[in-house]
This record gives C-alpha cells, sequence and structure tokens, in this order.
C-alpha cells in the first residue's frame, strides 16, 4: 500500500496492490486500486477512470518518478497466478492529476522481467537519481539505476 498526493490536490490518496488467484471474480480481483481523498477526508475508489486495467497479481508497489516529470509513478511488481509465471514488473506514469498511463516499454528494460516480490526506491549510487530494487522469488534480484531524462 502507498500513501501519496496521486492528484496533485494536496490530499494523501492511497494505491495499493492485489494479490489474487486470478480467477476473474470479484473476490479474486487482482486489479491494483487507488482511492482519492476528497474535501471531506473521505476516500473514493477511482481505480476506473484513473488506472489501466490488470490482470496479474502484484506483491509490492512503490513510487518514484520514472518520467522525470516531478510527480509520483507507480511501480507495480508482478507475477501470473496460477502458473507462478515471470512477469515484468510495471511502470504507470502520473499525468499529475493522478491519472495514470502504463509506460513499462519506455521507461523499463527487459531485464524488469522476473517474479518479483517486492520493490524498494532509493538513490544508491549516490548520483542524485531514484534508483529500483526489484526482489526476486525464484529469480535473480534486480537493480535499475535512475539516470536523468533531461
Amino acid at each position: 500500500m502507498l500513501a501519496f498526493d496521486a492528484t496533485g490536490d494536496e490530499r494523501v490518496d492511497i494505491a495499493y496492490c492485489n494479490l489474487t488467484s486470478n480467477a476473474g471474480a470479484w473476490e479474486k480481483d487482482p486489479q491494483a486500486r487507488l482511492l482519492v481523498q476528497g474535501e471531506e477526508g473521505h476516500f473514493t475508489d477511482e481505480t476506473g477512470p484513473r488506472m489501466p486495467g490488470n490482470n496479474f497479481s502484484t506483491y509490492a508497489c512503490t513510487n518514484l518518478d520514472a518520467d522525470d516529470d516531478g510527480d509520483q509513478d507507480f511501480i507495480l511488481s508482478a507475477i501470473e497466478i496460477p502458473g507462478f509465471n515471470s512477469l515484468p514488473v510495471r511502470a504507470y506514469a502520473n499525468d499529475g492529476s493522478g491519472n495514470f498511463t502504463d509506460v513499462t516499454e519506455e521507461v523499463l528494460p527487459d531485464k524488469a522481467a522476473g517474479r518479483s516480490w517486492g520493490t524498494a526506491v532509493g538513490d544508491l549510487n549516490g548520483d542524485g537519481q531514484e534508483d529500483l530494487f526489484i526482489g526476486g522469488f525464484g529469480t535473480q534480484a534486480r537493480l535499475l539505476l535512475g539516470r536523468a531524462s533531461k
């Protein structure tokens, strides 16, 4: 689960990931969710109009500015269940208003595929750029070093 200002309105929103059997029933819905906080402090599920659909399970998610535009994007680990098959980590870019687009192919290398069990962000090499660590289960852990795109 992540608590961050997804919509740029200075209120904390909530994004969370789901781990399911991917059977397709509502109670087993793998869709990552975005709950947007309104002016009264109540949260509304605005996943449908704001997030890309996903049919994979995910164990972990984190924020970083993947497209270097100043707002917080969303990184999701991904795994196919049943089958426990490796999938690429996904990157969803925020347009600054809380609308997310899948930009995985544009911002993550092919090496981001694997059974992703965890994700973490930090400046691991001290260059001022956010780096992404992807923990694996039965696959190699990966470290993706950030680079300035501007």
